[in-house]
């Protein structure tokens, strides 16, 4: 079992922090586990598929600067984990929640799929 495998088992997230980058669309959420253990997800900028680099993909999803498969099992309880999540205080339950239904949206859709298919041909010269 890899970190993804383990961190997305929890079966509950809360949210302290959010953020988003005027970079071409990265969100960040910053999250304590059942636990209480720190993590953060992800959604590199999702605007610009040229701008490859080998440790932030355009468009991929990551927890812990791990990728996250896409259309993986992980992918999968990572969003549900996502969607029952708690938000730390009520000042920030509108903007959490806009930025998680945000990501949702998107990895979830078609678009996420083409965006990693023209990202994958960019980075291996195809």
């Amino acid at each position: 079992m890899d970190a993804t495998d383990a961190t997305v088992e929890m079966s509950r997230f809360v949210v302290v922090s959010v953020g988003f980058l005027t970079d071409g669309g990265t969100i960040r959420l910053h999250l304590l586990d059942e636990r209480g253990e720190p993590h953060i997800v992800r959604l590199q900028q999702h605007a610009f598929p040229q701008s490859v680099n080998s440790d932030n993909l355009p468009g991929r999803l990551y927890i812990d600067d791990i990728e996250v498969p896409v259309r993986s099992p992980q992918e999968a309880r990572l969003l549900d984990s996502l969607l029952t999540a708690d938000v730390h205080s009520e000042w920030l339950r509108s903007t959490a929640r806009n930025l998680i239904d945000d990501l949702i949206g998107f990895v979830a859709s078609d678009e996420y799929l083409e965006f990693a298919a023209q990202v994958d041909a960019i980075r291996l010269g195809v």
